[in-house]
């Protein structure tokens, strides 16, 4: 039976007093930090110096001068024109330096 046939509201305080949902919590920021810890040594690599550099070399300069003329400032054609552009390309570094990170804290 999926649903109990006279449901109460006691059983959730008795589920929460029973279960150690605070050691639940704490395995789970546990493991945010752990990530977060593997991510960080890896986050300026050769690898990833040179992976955005070739994608920054392919954004066309006639969207940014297009941006300049519009009036955006150098700051502005930065973060709307060039960052905008270049998610997937951050995205995919991201996603690469995860999986070296996993792969070499698990030994393989």
């Amino acid at each position: 039976m999926l649903f109990p046939a006279n449901p109460r509201f006691a059983n959730y305080t008795e589920a929460w007093a029973q279960a150690p949902f605070r050691h639940f919590f704490l395995n789970s920021l546990t493991v945010t930090a752990v990530i977060g810890a593997l991510m960080l040594p890896n986050l300026a690599t050769a690898f990833g110096i040179f992976f955005l550099r070739q994608f920054f070399q392919t954004v066309p300069v006639e969207l940014e001068e297009a941006a300049r003329v519009d009036g955006t400032s150098r700051l502005g054609v930065l973060f709307k024109i060039v960052l905008s552009l270049s998610l997937p390309a951050m995205s995919t570094l991201a996603a690469l330096t995860v999986l070296k990170s996993w792969t070499t804290s698990c030994g393989r």
